[in-house]
């Protein structure tokens, strides 16, 4: 996981300290950001160990409220991808044509200060709990698992209204958990993505049975 320096604690032992709010490190890139424009690769760099995990949210976040057409295909293959190399252990790099995308001053600070209203919001919510669901082995492969899932059911070119915005809860409560160590949103993330392709697997099964009854009533 995301991992501090370690501090000595009082009785001689040795414990992981925690990393600043991710606000205030927003806070300060704001700052520091003020009449320059970043590539995502110096913004996720900023970010330090949660710079990936910190796109994620700001890749997978609108989506939670109001669909975004035109963008679920692309942005669901993105998060997939990052999901894929958490899963295998591996450094979520994004690709190298988005790393060197240039942010205007202007989106920065709009993609900042957004981030950063939210990131208020999710600290009052998501806290370092049930540390155990992040120390056994595999938790951290097991949540790429479900990033993966969560972005492809965002890629998946669905007809259906409003059909991205459970998946995208999944991705955001199980990024949420991984930079905050949260093992109870690390679990509802994790439920939530097992909602959405139950869902979707009764809405095939159902919308094949109705073509069906359909196709036999034009016959008879």
């Amino acid at each position: 996981m995301i991992k501090g320096e370690t501090d000595a604690a009082p009785d001689g032992e040795e414990h992981e300290a925690l990393p600043p709010k991710l606000s205030t490190v927003l806070g300060r890139l704001r700052d520091e950001a003020t009449g320059s424009g970043w590539t995502v690769e110096q913004l996720q760099n900023a970010l330090g160990g949660r710079g990936a995990a910190m796109l994620l949210l700001l890749l997978t976040l609108p989506f939670c409220f109001v669909p975004v057409p035109g963008l679920s295909a692309p942005i669901g293959m993105l998060v997939l991808l990052l999901g894929v190399r958490i899963a295998c252990s591996q450094p979520p790099l994004l690709p190298e044509f988005v790393r060197r995308r240039t942010l205007s001053a202007g989106v920065l600070q709009t993609v900042l200060r957004c981030g950063g209203r939210f990131t208020r919001l999710m600290e009052k919510l998501v806290r370092p709990r049930m540390h155990f669901l992040h120390e056994w082995p595999g938790a951290l492969n097991l949540i790429g698992v479900g990033i993966a899932l969560g972005g492809l059911m965002l890629a998946l070119p669905l007809p259906i209204p409003f059909s991205n915005m459970v998946p995208a809860w999944g991705v955001v409560l199980l990024t949420a958990g991984f930079m905050e160590r949260d093992g109870l949103a690390v679990l509802l993330g994790h439920a939530v993505t097992l909602l959405a392709w139950a869902l979707l697997v009764c809405i095939w099964i159902f919308g094949f049975a109705g073509i069906r009854k359909l196709t036999a009533f034009a016959v008879d």
